[in-house]
């Protein structure tokens, strides 16, 4: 009877945990969790004193890193860095070292999994969203944003300095500063992009100086000391009347002064005579009109004179001196009325008995709404207003008024910057709470994401009405089918899969004479169209890693030793089944895993390790030795055989038995990815044993082993990657239940590349953010410098 009614308890518990959304083991745990103290005392400290003392205790100390007395795990303490360091140690078997005593894999397994738990408190329940992080633009996302919002195809960006990269892209919120370098080319750049948008027929005069040095001809600094010409190139901004200031001189000698002849082009606007000494030169204001652009002014020397010295005579020579000279303009040409304006689209001209700051008001609330990315108020309208209507009460034109409104807009916080700049906390209480994003802040979110660019009309008019979030799926669909969507190819997969940096390689020149920038663009082409074909297609993402077929143009196709494509430009063809597959046998990929004259098994094998398969391997110990090049009897060695003598040492066989098979399977392909049988004379071995005891030889059996029995952590990676790009932040121990649900929302429509997108805009962390009182102290995050070796740790699972 006891056995029965312990029996219908067991079953009752088991129902009310699937009532509530958990299994009955996550329900089990909620209603039982022992507390962190009597975790760590139970759980870890027993692990840690029988298989971690021996070398971390407080006298050891072993690579300066003690265990003996390190507090217990907390996530939000200082020593949550050092416990992290053991986690991802202890997970992937680099700790305790090979040499030393193992423990049993159950043991390891429970004390991966409770220091897991108390490292990673997460309720699955209630995801976490984070903060939304407030991040400048980048580079290539000022330069879209400029060209979507005013129509202009330059790059204003290109003299801004470079971004820094964390947590594999150079979009995060958290090592994108804003330096007093950066501030300079802001104000630089917005005057520039001001000037393209809005060219002002008749720009402010302007001073051009031009001393002697900058004319060219004559025998140096302005002297002709013959019938010589000197010339000056003037690129002037518009069509106008302008003023030329002469300061000239001569030597006398004869019966005349020095006379000079000034030309524009084949235009001649005069002759005068340069009355002036050397100490007192003369002066000459001259008038004329120039058309706007280059202009070649030009001043002859016409009258040069020479007489010999004699016995009752010094010698004479007249030579003539450019002292100085200025260009002023352009001004009004008397009796023509100023250029009208040509004015793009969004600046129409101003209505009859319309005020002129009316007209700037009528102009600049519709441009700052787009270029702010939501609403604007009548304040902030006002302010660059009064700004253009205080500019034009000091002589400016209504265009050039406006154009310093532009800029001041372009310097504004809210173009420079996205997120949530005017988010208010929540009144002051303990409790923290979730609230959805706002609706401009989610158009930007999912602009940037997938047109790595500003939302356009559409986006903002749904923003505007409340109706956006019930629209994501229709809206996101429509954003991928446009051609902006290349940008979110080219940036995304660009920089997870390194081939963004082809062009900055520099391969050996001696030992790879056909490289060439051309061959690079075509490497890292055949990538992005490869990419791009799972986003429009719908094909599963494990097929990056398998796909008998990739897309190449004649160049590519006669490295790669195919038969040359039928058309123009690139073509899908199919790759020989033995030879390449999938993203680890394109040239592009080989390229930027290797040194400039060899390959490297450790690279490469790192790059599968952490871009694909999220489990990057520790930072190698100080002061490793580098590979030596001969054996013990002095023989030269392969690099396989380099490498394994290397791994011999009980400290680098651990991590370099993950590293070293991935590596050894690609050695096939030389430093820039085409194929070979030998390496210095000798047969390549590319056979690889994997630490799971799977053999692999080519990047077609790495491909397919890792699509098979390691597929669940390449998905898991996949969704990890993806949500830290369209956040624009590093993920934490509190994305895990995002990850999962991210991963099992693709699963359901065949793990595709739409299936990914779709899940991470349709998530709790890109459509919510996490609100906290003004007060609340923020809980440190894993810096980015170490945010790769961090993720297998944070967000693997046990």
């Amino acid at each position: 009877m006891r056995l029965f009614a312990v029996s219908l308890i067991l079953a009752f518990l088991a129902v009310l945990g699937a009532a509530v959304n958990q299994s009955w083991p996550d329900w089990w745990w909620h209603l039982r969790e022992p507390a962190p103290e009597v975790v760590f005392a139970r759980r870890l400290q027993p692990f840690i004193q029988n298989s971690c003392l021996d070398c971390h205790d407080t006298a050891t100390a072993k690579g300066g890193f003690a265990l003996e007395h390190l507090p217990r795990p907390d996530p939000h303490g200082e020593t949550r860095e050092k416990w992290e360091r053991v986690l991802t140690h202890v997970t992937q078997g680099i700790m305790p070292p090979v040499d030393a005593p193992q423990p049993a894999p159950e043991q390891r397994a429970d004390f991966v999994a409770w220091l897991d738990r108390l490292l990673h408190p997460v309720d699955p329940r209630n995801p976490d969203p984070g903060r939304v992080v407030i991040r400048r633009l980048n580079r290539e996302q000022y330069k879209n944003t400029v060209r979507d919002l005013f129509g202009v195809d330059f790059n204003p960006a290109a003299d801004f300095p470079d971004d820094d990269s964390g947590y594999g892209f150079d979009h995060i919120g958290s090592v994108l500063n804003v330096s007093p370098l950066l501030v300079e080319r802001y104000l630089a750049a917005a005057e520039q992009v001001a000037a393209a948008v809005l060219p002002d027929p008749m720009p402010p005069p302007r001073l051009l100086v031009a001393p002697p040095a900058d004319w060219e001809g004559g025998n140096g600094d302005g002297l002709l000391a013959s019938n010589q010409t000197l010339t000056w190139r003037a690129d002037v901004p518009a069509a106008g009347r302008y003023r030329l200031d002469l300061e000239v001189a001569q030597d006398a000698a004869g019966n005349e002064p020095a006379r000079f002849a000034l030309r524009v082009d084949d235009r001649t606007i005069g002759e005068y005579p340069a009355n002036g000494s050397r100490r007192w030169p003369s002066k000459y204001s001259i008038e004329f009109s120039l058309p706007a652009g280059l202009n070649r002014l030009h001043i002859s020397f016409l009258n040069d004179f020479y007489r010999p010295a004699t016995d009752t005579a010094k010698a004479a020579d007249r030579n003539f001196y450019l002292r100085d000279a200025s260009l002023a303009g352009p001004y009004p040409i008397p009796g023509q009325p100023p250029p009208a304006p040509d004015l793009p689209d969004w600046a129409p001209p101003a209505m009859d008995g319309e005020s002129s700051r009316a007209w700037f008001v009528r102009v600049l609330a519709p441009l700052m709404r787009r270029a702010y990315r939501g609403p604007v108020s009548p304040a902030e309208v006002d302010r660059l207003a009064d700004l253009a209507q205080r500019s034009h009460a000091d002589g400016d034109s209504m265009v050039a008024a406006l154009q310093v409104a532009v800029q001041a807009m372009l310097i504004s916080p809210r173009f420079l910057f996205v997120g949530d700049l005017d988010a208010t906390p929540p009144p002051n209480d303990a409790d923290r709470r979730v609230a959805p994003l706002p609706e401009p802040v989610l158009a930007a979110r999912l602009a940037y994401f997938l047109w790595n660019g500003p939302p356009d009309e559409r986006l903002l008019a749904l923003a505007e009405t409340k109706r956006l979030s019930r629209e994501l799926p229709a809206e996101t669909t429509r954003l991928l089918a446009d051609p902006r969507a290349a940008r979110f190819v080219r940036s995304f997969a660009g920089q997870w899969l390194e081939v963004r940096n082809l062009p900055l390689r520099q391969p050996d020149p001696g030992l790879h004479p056909g490289w060439s920038s051309a061959l690079a663009a075509s490497m890292q082409e055949e990538t992005l169209r490869f990419f791009a074909d799972f986003l429009t297609n719908g094909r599963p993402v494990t097929e990056l890693l398998t796909a008998d077929h990739s897309f190449v143009n004649a160049r590519l196709a006669a490295y790669y030793g195919l038969p040359a494509p039928t058309g123009d430009g690139f073509q899908r063809v199919q790759l020989p089944a033995d030879r390449r597959a999938g993203l680890l046998g394109q040239a592009g990929v080989l390229t930027v895993t290797s040194y400039p004259n060899r390959t490297s098994p450790v690279l490469r094998g790192k790059f599968v390790l952490e871009k694909i398969l999220g489990t990057p391997p520790p930072p190698p110990p100080p002061n490793i030795p580098s590979l030596a090049e001969h054996g013990p009897d002095g023989a030269p060695q392969t690099l396989r055989e380099r490498l394994e003598q290397h791994r011999a040492s009980p400290s680098c066989t651990a991590c370099h038995a993950l590293i070293d098979p991935i590596g050894f399977a690609l050695e096939n392909y030389d430093a820039l990815g085409r194929r070979r049988e030998t390496e210095d004379g000798h047969p390549v071995d590319s056979t690889g044993r994997m630490a799971t005891g799977e053999i692999v030889r080519s990047p077609v059996e790495l491909g397919a082993l890792i699509a098979t029995s390691r597929r669940d952590e390449f998905h898991r990676n996949f969704a990890r990657t993806l949500l830290t790009y369209a956040l624009g932040r590093g993920l934490d121990y509190y994305d895990r239940p995002t990850v999962e649900g991210i991963v099992a929302a693709a699963e359901k429509r065949g793990h595709t590349l739409p299936a990914y997108i779709d899940a991470v805009i349709a998530s709790v962390a890109f459509r919510q953010q996490r609100v906290e009182p003004a007060d609340a102290p923020a809980p440190p995050a894993p810096p980015a410098a170490r945010a790769d070796r961090l993720a297998a740790a944070n967000l693997s699972p046990r």
